[in-house]
């Protein structure tokens, strides 16, 4: 049974690693592919922290500071987004992509860190070994859904609006990007 902490502290690691890979690439067609695969694996990340971990941690944790932190993190994700799509919607050649990339940088290292720091420690007290297991394996079954929908072929970008099937339900997503559940979602409108 995987921890979910664990995971989602892989994926920061992942996404360190590609914006690392990303200040020090050179040629516009891979800091173009860089971009894309950091959008990528940002949009995969936040979709199961809003919709498997936040709401988990929210429901367990019961003072004003936790719904604060609950917020606080939704809304740096929309920060985090925003600047992203900045990102990928610039040309690679121009200076201000390099610039866009710097703030995109900052903005993961602090929501990252500032979990690592805070909200994951206090998600263990909240929720315990055994309930982080169980969200693990639901984050588990969304990563490995999201993998067998996307064909080799395509962009592996979902595209905005679309359908996703888990082999049991669907969901339409309003946001920027629809990914295969295997449990209960909430949708971003």
């Amino acid at each position: 049974m995987p921890n979910a902490i664990a995971l989602l502290k892989n994926d920061h690691t992942t996404v360190r690693t590609l914006l690392g890979q990303l200040e020090r690439a050179v040629a516009p067609r891979d800091r173009r592919r860089l971009a894309g695969r950091i959008a990528d694996a940002l949009e995969e990340h936040s979709a199961i922290e809003e919709e498997i971990f936040y709401p988990a941690y929210r429901a367990a944790a019961g003072t004003r500071e936790d719904d604060e932190v609950y917020f606080k993190s939704l809304e740096e994700h929309e920060l985090v987004g925003q600047a992203v799509d900045d990102l990928v919607r610039s040309d690679p050649r121009d200076p201000s992509f390099t610039g866009r990339a710097l703030v995109v940088r900052e903005l993961v290292e602090a929501h990252a860190s500032e979990e690592e720091r805070s909200l994951f420690p206090r998600s263990v007290k909240l929720l315990g070994e055994q309930r982080l297991s169980e969200l693990g394996d639901e984050i588990e079954c969304r990563k490995q859904s999201a993998r067998q929908e996307r064909p080799r072929d395509e962009d592996p970008r979902p595209r905005r609006g679309g359908w996703a099937d888990c082999g049991r339900q669907y969901a339409r997503c309003g946001y920027r990007f629809a990914v295969p559940f295997c449990g209960s979602i909430t949708v971003r409108w």
